[in-house]
């Protein structure tokens, strides 16, 4: 019995050799990698998925770095938040990929929509609204936002008298759906 474990135990210890070895031997053989995308413009909203391969035409997933105007993200998934030209690259091991040039371009709006922190408040209360367009990119600032037609200065309204009252917001010609605001005295 004893023979046969011995015989056993050796075997293991040769395959183990065997395949650090040669994991060794393919990660020695990298000497490049290469970054891609499935697009090179993409709409502001949507997010980017990059893939990196080394030489060998494997993908690498963990280890690797990722950087957007030279800034490194988390994971393969890029999301800008602005429109541009992004430059975007990848290290691994002390080596680095070609360069993505990706342009973000911002389609025009073709609606926005009115969101009040709440639709009911007591007088003396404030409430401040959040005007987003039908890509869901918050255009607050430059909107302006009525109140039974008026406009108001700023993003909050503090109410001063109750009653229900219609709200809207104009941003770049589009004007949002009018919604009901309800203001109570409080007793």
């Amino acid at each position: 019995m004893r023979g046969k474990l011995t015989i056993l135990f050796s075997l293991l210890v040769f395959v183990s050799f065997f395949s650090c070895s040669e994991k060794t031997k393919v990660e020695d053989d990298l000497t490049s990698i290469t970054i891609s995308a499935a697009q090179s413009n993409i709409n502001l909203g949507e997010s980017l998925t990059l893939s990196v391969t080394g030489n060998s035409g494997k993908s690498i997933l963990s280890n690797v770095i990722i950087f957007v105007d030279d800034v490194a993200i988390s994971g393969l998934t890029f999301t800008p938040s602005n429109e541009g030209n992004y430059s975007i690259y990848a290290q691994y091991k002390g080596l680095k990929s070609n360069t993505l040039n990706v342009a973000v371009i911002k389609l025009a709006a073709t609606s926005i929509s009115i969101t009040p922190s709440q639709n009911t408040l007591a007088i003396g209360q404030t409430i401040s609204f959040i005007v987003n367009d039908n890509y869901g990119v918050d255009v607050t600032s430059e909107s302006d936002i009525f109140i039974d037609n008026s406009i108001i200065t700023g993003t909050t309204y503090t109410a001063t008298q109750s009653g229900n009252f219609e709200i809207h917001a104009v941003f770049d010609q589009l004007e949002s759906s009018k919604k009901t605001l309800t203001v109570y005295k409080y007793t």
